[in-house]
């Protein structure tokens, strides 16, 4: 039998939304601490959840079709709650 008491785990939540510049959710936008493998993807309604642990971080929001977008953070021991819009990034294309 295993008995652990006492235990603390340093861990907070950044959590929001990410929407276009017209408030509509964009699913699946990739979200993730630059420079770490820690991240995740957004649901279809443009949620999101990452587990981090206590610190300064660079938080990066990309989707196909808008221009990347990049917040910086610090988290502690209390959760953050964090609504970005992305901007539609324009694109040409020549023959």
């Amino acid at each position: 039998m295993l008995i652990l008491s006492g235990i603390r785990v340093d861990a907070a939540s950044v959590s929001g939304k990410i929407s276009n510049e017209k408030g509509e959710p964009l699913g699946f936008a990739s979200v993730y601490a630059e420079g770490t493998a820690l991240g995740t993807t957004a649901t279809a309604d443009g949620f999101y959840k990452p587990e981090l642990k206590p610190g300064k971080y660079s938080i990066i929001f990309r989707h196909v079709g808008y221009k990347t977008l990049e917040k910086s953070i610090e988290v502690s021991t209390e959760n953050i709650s964090l609504d970005v819009q992305l901007e539609q990034q324009n694109v040409i294309l020549r023959w």
